[in-house]
């Protein structure tokens, strides 16, 4: 990605409330064009409202925390390092959206540029409320066959 004032990428999905998108992607500082002053990249989920544009006036972003010149530099596939980011949906949204972005969102001005490399994106359902109550009786059967033993 261009370094500079912000440059990103998006790709947008369908979301409920509750549900939990999970994401990430390879990151690298690269040597020959180095992360500098205030650039920074990082891998975001923006929760969007249901007209497809509006950010959540709950949770507008959750970021994984930035990559920055403080990362090792590198030039070969095993410098990358990867970036996870995983959040649950407000109740206001009906997207998530997957974003990898650079800027100078940190003081001391633009300076190099990220690379990235095999990003993914899931949406985690919701366990049913039936199959969260079957897990726990079956958690309490073990427990009390435990104690059987134990006695």
């Amino acid at each position: 990605m261009f370094g500079g004032c912000c440059s990103r990428v998006f790709q947008q999905f369908a979301i409920n409330p509750g549900e939990t998108g999970n994401g990430g992607a390879w990151v690298l500082n690269p040597s020959f064009d180095a992360l500098a002053g205030g650039q920074v990249g990082a891998v975001n989920i923006e929760w969007i409202q249901a007209d497809g544009s509006t950010q959540s006036t709950i949770t507008p972003f959750i970021s994984n925390g930035m990559t920055d010149a403080n990362q090792p530099l590198g030039d070969q596939p095993s410098d990358y390092v990867l970036r996870t980011v995983t959040g649950v949906a407000p109740a206001d949204a009906a997207f998530g959206r997957f974003v990898l972005i650079t800027g100078d969102f940190a003081p001391g001005g633009p300076g190099g540029a990220p690379f990235y490399d095999d990003a993914f994106y899931e949406v985690l359902p919701v366990p049913e409320p039936s199959s969260m109550a079957l897990g726990t009786l079956g958690l309490m059967a073990l427990r009390g066959l435990a104690r059987r033993r134990d006695r």
